[in-house]
């Protein structure tokens, strides 16, 4: 009888941590989800240049956009070298 009761309390105990772990694991992924959201949001309403205002940039401020815009994209490594020997490169 005392057995059953422990193997009851047992299995009692591991449910309850299979379930806390399923919450904990919905609550991060849920505010993932949200901060992904919210990001997609920023993204979509930052930074946004049409082409006649590229054009009208100078060429070192047009560097320096395309930049923003590849880190805006994801690419975090950009950065603007400038100077001779480029080839127009940017």
């Amino acid at each position: 009888m005392l057995a059953l009761i422990l193997g009851a309390g047992l299995v009692h105990g591991v449910l309850s941590a299979a379930f806390a772990a399923a919450v904990v694991a919905g609550a991060g992924w849920f505010c993932h989800r949200q901060q992904r959201a919210q990001w997609e949001v920023a993204r979509a309403q930052g930074l946004h240049y049409a082409l006649p205002q590229l054009h009208a940039l100078h060429h070192s401020r047009f560097e320096e956009t395309v930049r923003e815009l590849m880190h805006r994209d994801g690419c975090q490594d950009a950065q603007r070298v400038g100077g001779r020997g480029t080839l127009g490169a940017d």
